[in-house]
C-alpha cells in the first residue's frame, strides 16, 4: 500500500486549517480507535471526518472531505467487519501428535472424548515437535499435511491411506495450507527470516518472500527478523499471519530480542503488527485466526520477567483485547474450533505432563465463558478440523445423441497412487484452447501432456510417469493442471494431486 496518498492527505488539512488542529484529530483517530488494521483508505478519510465532527465544526469536515477528495479518496464504503460463517458439516475430530515416551504419531480424537475408542492412530510417522504449528489440515478435512521428525514433508489422507514423502530435503519446519489449497506457506529449520510459499493452482508463482519489519518512514524496512514460526491463513484466504523472532542491534554491541505477531498480504508483500511494541520482556506468538469469521486472532503472550504464558484473543476490528486463560511456564499454541465457540491448547498438568485442553469463550470472543478443562493426557499440537460431508454429485447435461458436459472439471487420474501409468480424465462444456501439466510439490513442470484446442465433451490423456525429456519421473507426489482458455479469452485452472510410486 502506498501510504503517501494519506500522507498528502493530511498535508492538505495542514494547509487548509492548520497544524495543530490537523494534529489533534489525528492524535483523536487514534486515541478513540476510529480505523483499525484491516481499514483501507476510505476508512481512513471516514475516521479523519468523524474526528474533525467530533472535534471542530463545518469548516474543519469540509476541509477534510476536500483533502482527501484531492488524492482520489472519495466515498463512504470502507472495510467491512466478515460474517460469521457456518462451520462445514461434517464430522468433527481435534488433530493432535502423541507427547507420550517414545511416540510422536498423529491421533484423531473424537471432541465427545468417552474412551480410547474415541483415539484413532492416524500414522505412527513421528511429526517434528520443537514447533507447535507443524501440522496443517485441509479446509475439507480430506487430508493433513505435516513435517516429520526427520524435517521432510509429508501428506496422508484423513481416513489413513496415502502416506506420502512430498519433500525428502530435511529443511521444513512449520506449515499452514490455505483455506481454498492453492497455496503452502512453510518456513526452514534455518534462520533464513523468509516464508516460503508454493503455488500449487500456478506451480510457477512459488516464490519466497523476505520478510522485512515495517518502520514509521515511508517505504523504509529493517532486515531484523531471523526466522518465522507460527503460520495460519485468514478464511479469505487474502491473509497470512506470522510470527517471527527479531534481533535489534543496540549501542553497546548487544541485541534487543523479541517475538511479534504481524499480518501479511502475499501477493503484494505488505506486512503490518497485530500490535504495537510490547514492554521489554513480553513476546507474542503462535497466532490462529478465527475460522468462523475470520475477526478474531488468539495467541500467546508470555512475560519472561514472571516466566508466565497468557492465551490472548484479538479483535481485528475494534482493536478491543482480552485475556483468556494462564498456562503458567507452557506456551499454549492455541488455535479456535470449528465454530469458533472454544479454545484447544497446550498445558502442563500438576505432575508436569503435557496435556491438550479446552476452554469455552463467550459471544465476544474476548472472554472464557466457564473454566477450562483437561482434555487429553499425553498431547500436543492440537488441531480442530471438520471431515465435510460428500456433496453431491455435480449436474450435468447431455444433448440428445451426444454426450456434452455442461462443467468445466478435472475429474482426477486413476489409478492413484499409480505405476507406471495413470489416466488423468477431463470435461469441457464448450470448445476450448487447453494446456494439461504436470508440475512437482516445488512447482517446477515436470511434462506437458497437452496444448492445443480440444471440442466440447470428455477427455483422457495417459501419463505414464516420464518428463518431457523422456526420463522416469521419480515416486512422489505431483500436481496436475487443467489451464482452459473460453472463447471469450477468460483462463480457468484446475488442480488435481497424484502419486507415483515406483
Amino acid at each position: 500500500l502506498n501510504s503517501g496518498i494519506p500522507n498528502r492527505a493530511c498535508f492538505l488539512i495542514a494547509e487548509a486549517i492548520g497544524r495543530e488542529r490537523t494534529e489533534r484529530i489525528y492524535y483523536h483517530i487514534l486515541a478513540s480507535r476510529l480505523i483499525n488494521q484491516r481499514g483501507n483508505f476510505v476508512d481512513m478519510r471516514n475516521a479523519a471526518i468523524q474526528a474533525a465532527t467530533e472535534l471542530y465544526g463545518a469548516d474543519e469536515v469540509a476541509a477534510v472531505e476536500a483533502a482527501f477528495a484531492a488524492v482520489g479518496i472519495v466515498g463512504d464504503e470502507g472495510y467491512q467487519p466478515p460474517e460469521r460463517r457456518v462451520p462445514v458439516p461434517g464430522e468433527e475430530w481435534i488433530l493432535v501428535v502423541s507427547a507420550q515416551s517414545g511416540d510422536r504419531g498423529l491421533y484423531l480424537v473424537k471432541p465427545d472424548l468417552q474412551s480410547n475408542d474415541d483415539i484413532v492412530l492416524l500414522t505412527p510417522t513421528p511429526v517434528y515437535d520443537r514447533t507447535g504449528n507443524s501440522v496443517t489440515v485441509a479446509a475439507d478435512g480430506s487430508f493433513v499435511l505435516f513435517v516429520d521428525a526427520a524435517n521432510n514433508l509429508r501428506v496422508i489422507n484423513v481416513d489413513g491411506t496415502d502416506e506420502t514423502v512430498l519433500s525428502s530435503t530435511r529443511e521444513w519446519a512449520s506449515i499452514s495450507l490455505s483455506p481454498d489449497g492453492r497455496q503452502l506457506a512453510a518456513t526452514t529449520v534455518f534462520e533464513d527470516g523468509t516464508i516460503v510459499l508454493f503455488d500449487f493452482e500456478n506451480p510457477e508463482q512459488s516464490r519466497t518472500i523476505e520478510l522485512k519489519r515495517p518502520t514509521t518512514q515511508q517505504g523504509v524496512t529493517t532486515s531484523v527478523v531471523l526466522f518465522a514460526d507460527a503460520l495460519d491463513w485468514d478464511p479469505s484466504g487474502e491473509f497470512l499471519i506470522y510470527d517471527a523472532f527479531n534481533a535489534i542491534p543496540t549501542a553497546t554491541g548487544d541485541s534487543l530480542s523479541f517475538w511479534d505477531v504481524n499480518l501479511l498480504e502475499p501477493d503484494k508483500g505488505f506486512i503490518v503488527p497485530l500490535l504495537p511494541p510490547q514492554a521489554e520482556g513480553v513476546q507474542l506468538g503462535n497466532p490462529t485466526i478465527a475460522r468462523a469469521s475470520g475477526r478474531h486472532v488468539v495467541f500467546d503472550r508470555f512475560d519472561s520477567s514472571v516466566d508466565s504464558n497468557e492465551v490472548w484473543v484479538f479483535d481485528l476490528v475494534t482493536g478491543d483485547a482480552g485475556a483468556i486463560v494462564s498456562t503458567g511456564p507452557a506456551i499454549a499454541f492455541p488455535t479456535f474450533s470449528a465454530d469458533d465457540s472454544e479454545l484447544v491448547y497446550e498445558r502442563r498438568d500438576r505432575t508436569g505432563r503435557t496435556v491438550v485442553a479446552r476452554i469455552a469463550l463467550d459471544e465476544s470472543r474476548l472472554q472464557a465463558a466457564g473454566d477450562e478443562r483437561e482434555f487429553l493426557v499425553g498431547a500436543q499440537i492440537p488441531n480442530w478440523l471438520v471431515i465435510a460431508e460428500e456433496p453431491p454429485d455435480p449436474a450435468t447435461s447431455v444433448e440428445e445423441g451426444g454426450a456434452t458436459p455442461a462443467t468445466f472439471e478435472l475429474l482426477g487420474a486413476h489409478p492413484n497412487p499409480f505405476n507406471p501409468a495413470t489416466t488423468i480424465r477431463f470435461q469441457l462444456a464448450t470448445a476450448a484452447m487447453v494446456e494439461l501439466s504436470i508440475f512437482d510439490v516445488r512447482g517446477t513442470q515436470v511434462a506437458q501432456l497437452i496444448r492445443g484446442d480440444r471440442p466440447a465433451g470428455q477427455h483422457a490423456v495417459i501419463w505414464g510417469g516420464r518428463d518431457d525429456g523422456g526420463r522416469e519421473a521419480a515416486s512422489g507426489v505431483y500436481l496436475v493442471r487443467l489451464r482452459v482458455r473460453a472463447a471469450g479469452g477468460r483462463v480457468q485452472d484446475r488442480t488435481h494431486r497424484m502419486t507415483l510410486i515406483r
